[in-house]
């Protein structure tokens, strides 16, 4: 499901200084970091993602927070914020997304 997968509530849970690459799930696309179904109040920082199926996707969370994190050369997104709840669902800061023909971030859609 990625190269880093959390579930449920987890505050003050801290992903830090990993390098995370080559992770393909050719079914269903792997991000490099998977937030799901209410992974909530986590800080994912200084990592880097690269050659994924997508770098990050949060799934119904809050309060998750990204910042100086490095994602690069996704197949096929960037970043990938599905379904958020209400609130501020997640913090993206002094991050950089890299990426040709690729979309960088996609919001609000169902489909996974």
């Amino acid at each position: 499901m990625g190269g880093i997968y959390t579930l449920g509530l987890s505050e003050g849970t801290m992903i830090t200084n990993n390098v995370i690459h080559n992770a393909y799930d050719f079914a269903n696309g792997s991000p490099g970091i998977y937030n799901d179904e209410g992974s909530s109040g986590i800080t994912m920082r200084d990592n880097l993602i690269y050659d994924v199926s997508w770098a990050y996707n949060e799934n119904h969370g809050r309060n998750n927070t990204l910042e100086n994190n490095i994602f690069a050369f996704c197949s096929e997104l960037g970043v990938r914020h599905p379904l958020p709840e209400t609130g501020v669902s997640l913090n993206f800061n002094h991050n950089i997304v890299y990426g040709t023909g690729t979309p960088l971030l996609v919001e609000n859609s169902a489909t996974m």
